[in-house]
């Protein structure tokens, strides 16, 4: 099983590389999280917030979640 990381779809880890340069310790966090967890249903709301926030810049929602990571 592949982590979360590791399903983020190319053009959104593009996007956490920005964020790193910004904010390199939320990126650390974040990264670990992705890299830790197979299932988005176990991050935290403000990890799934802040994913979305930084990469797609849409609202957040389980489904805007979803649409980052490949099937």
């Amino acid at each position: 099983m592949k982590t979360l990381f590791e399903n983020l779809k190319e053009e959104h880890k593009l996007q956490l590389e920005v964020m790193a340069e910004l904010y390199p310790n939320s990126h650390a966090r974040l990264v670990k999280t992705l890299e830790d967890n197979y299932l988005y249903s176990l991050m935290t709301i403000s990890d799934a917030y802040t994913l979305i926030l930084n990469t797609s810049n849409k609202s957040f929602s389980v489904n805007n979640l979803s649409d980052l990571f490949y099937e």
